[in-house]
Order: structure tokens, then sequence, then C-alpha cells
């Protein structure tokens, strides 16, 4: 969660909460439900802080994309519901653009299972490669979110735009905040290693209907 700071962005991207999926699975696109607890609360502290960062300072409306995966769409509905019981104005969509990288194949499969081979293949093309197959590349996938973040309207006075997705397409935007696109990756460690933490928030780095700088 971002620290209090003299002007508050008006942004933001929410992870959805844990997964319900065995540890070490490989899930990417599947559509697998989030746990519900888990959901709860990430949906009861988000609608905290916008009460408190955005109501409290006269922000009336909050319009939220979601990745229509179904462990996104969870959060989302929750923190809508929330926040329409407050008497904020609330608007829900979902755009596919939002969802994680596709895996194809590998996904509902232990990563364990991907053959040497095919991740040699991966490591030495990072960006190029269509993981799984008939899966996405890291530059296709990248291509698609910022097509999204280009093509967004900017918030409005009084608004918030809120993304309900997934740690893959954090790190992408995380990656075109830097300045940098799919074609400026030649190594897995350009690629960033952290990400936030499941039913947790930040700004976004970068800025909706404008060029990365």
């Amino acid at each position: 969660m971002m620290p209090d700071t003299p002007i508050t962005p008006r942004w933001w991207l929410l992870r959805h909460a844990a997964p319900l999926v065995q540890e070490g699975i490989c899930y990417g696109q599947l559509d697998v439900s989030a746990d519900i607890e888990g959901t709860h609360h990430a949906a009861l502290n988000f609608t905290r802080f916008v009460l408190s960062r955005h109501g409290a300072h006269g922000g009336t409306r909050l319009r939220i994309l979601a990745s229509p995966l179904q462990r996104c769409l969870q959060l989302a509905r929750a923190v809508q519901r929330n926040l329409l019981q407050e008497g904020m104005d609330c608007q829900l969509d979902t755009d596919e653009r939002l969802m994680e990288m596709d895996f194809g194949e590998w996904e509902g499969q232990p990563w364990d299972n991907v053959s040497r081979k095919e991740w040699d293949d991966w490591m030495a093309d990072f960006a190029g490669y269509e993981v799984g197959r008939r899966g996405e590349s890291l530059t296709q996938m990248i291509a698609r979110i910022r097509a999204m973040q280009l093509a967004q309207t900017p918030p409005a006075e009084g608004e918030w735009i809120v993304w309900v997705t997934h740690a893959g397409v954090m790190k992408a935007l995380e990656l075109l905040g830097q300045g940098m696109d799919a074609s400026d990756i030649t190594s897995p460690r350009q690629w960033p290693q952290t990400s936030c933490s499941y039913g947790q928030w930040l700004a976004a780095p970068l800025s909706l209907g404008a060029t990365p700088a």
C-alpha cells in the first residue's frame, strides 16, 4: 500500500486475493476462484482506503475495470458493493486485456513439468517466446496492456480509476513506467522480480492515455 503523499494518485492497481490453486501450479489465465475470506478482507481494506483518501477529500466516483477472470471479478464486485452502500458512484466493467499472461498448455500443470528444453528456449528469448506452445509471449502481453493504457480516458474531476488485475499486468506496467518496452528486454533479469501481495494495491506507475515517459 502506498504511504500518504501530498498529491494522491487517481489511478490504482488492485491485485486479486490468493487463488484457490495448489502451490507450484502454473495458473495464468486458468479461471480459478480466490479465497473467499481473503477477498472479503481485501475488499474491506480497499474500501476503507478509498473512503479515507478519496471520499474524504471530495471524491464522488470510482471507475473499476477488472480482469474477467473470477478471482478478480470477486474482488471487484465486493468493492463495488461496499462503495455503493457508502453512497459512492461506482461503475464496474471488465476487459480481457487485464487478464494474466496466457501460459498455454502449461496452465493447470506443475511448473516442474515444464521440460528443460521449453524452459531454456523461453529464457533464451524471454520477451519473444510464446510459452506453453499456444500461449502468449511477454511481447504480446505487454502490447495489449500498453494499448489499453493508451486508450483509457484519464480520470475526471472527483474520480478514481481502479484496475483489478494480476501480478503479471502490474509488472508490465512497472516496466512501461520505467520507459521500457518489450523490445528492451534482453534478459529475464530485467523483468520486475517483486510483485504486489495478494489483495494489496499500489498507485499506477504511469498515466492513462499518455505515452510512457
